[in-house]
C-alpha cells in the first residue's frame, strides 16, 4: 500500500478498514496529505480521507442504524462545488445487516438535495451492480457507475478472481 501511494502520488486518498496498526505503518506516507478526516476502528469500519487539496469542509456523518462512519468532503475547484462522499455500509451477511446496508443507502439518498450536483460517491458499498437497492440508489442520487463501459471489474474477494464480484464503487 505504501509503495502504491508513493508511485501513484494521488491528490486524494480514501482508505477503508483502517485501524491503529494501519495508521502507524502509513504515518510517514500520510504526511503528504495535510487535510484529513478519519475514524480509526479496530473492526472493519475504520475510514480515512486524506487530501492534498484544501476542502471547504470535511465531516463524519453516520447514516442508518448501524452507526458506521462515512466522510463527506466539500471542495470548491475552479469556482465549482464538488462533494465527495466516502462510505462503507455493512455487508449483507445477515438479515439485520442486509437491512442496515439498505437503510444506510436510503438515508444517504434522502439527503441528495443537500449535496452538490458535482458529486462523487466512493467506497465498498457491499452491493453488486445488479442489486435492486444499488440501482435505486444510482437513480435517486442521479449518479453513474464509473465502471460502465469497462466490463465487470470484480473487486471481492481478491484471492479468487474467477469467483469475484464487484462491491467497491466509484459513482459520479
Amino acid at each position: 500500500v505504501i509503495q502504491y501511494i508513493e508511485q501513484t502520488d494521488p491528490d486524494i486518498l480514501a482508505l477503508e478498514e483502517i485501524n491503529q496498526q494501519w495508521m502507524k505503518k502509513l504515518s510517514e506516507v500520510l504526511k503528504r496529505f495535510p487535510y484529513r478526516k478519519s475514524v480509526i476502528r479496530e473492526d472493519n469500519f475504520g475510514i480515512g480521507f486524506f487530501s492534498k487539496l484544501a476542502p471547504e469542509k470535511m465531516a463524519v456523518p453516520y447514516y442508518g442504524f448501524m452507526q458506521v462512519p462515512s466522510v463527506l468532503a466539500n471542495f470548491l475547484l475552479k469556482d465549482q462545488p464538488l462533494d465527495i462522499l466516502f462510505t462503507h455500509p455493512v455487508p449483507p451477511a445477515s438479515e439485520h445487516y442486509f437491512e442496515g446496508r439498505n437503510i444506510q443507502l436510503t438515508q444517504i439518498a434522502s439527503q441528495r438535495s443537500q449535496l452538490s450536483d458535482n458529486l462523487v460517491v466512493i467506497g465498498d458499498l457491499n452491493t453488486t451492480s445488479w442489486s435492486y437497492h444499488f440501482k435505486k440508489f444510482l437513480t435517486v442520487m442521479r449518479l453513474r457507475d464509473s465502471r460502465k463501459g469497462f466490463g465487470l471489474q470484480p473487486t471481492w474477494p481478491s484471492m479468487w478472481p474467477f469467483l469475484s464480484i464487484t462491491i467497491d464503487h466509484c459513482l459520479v
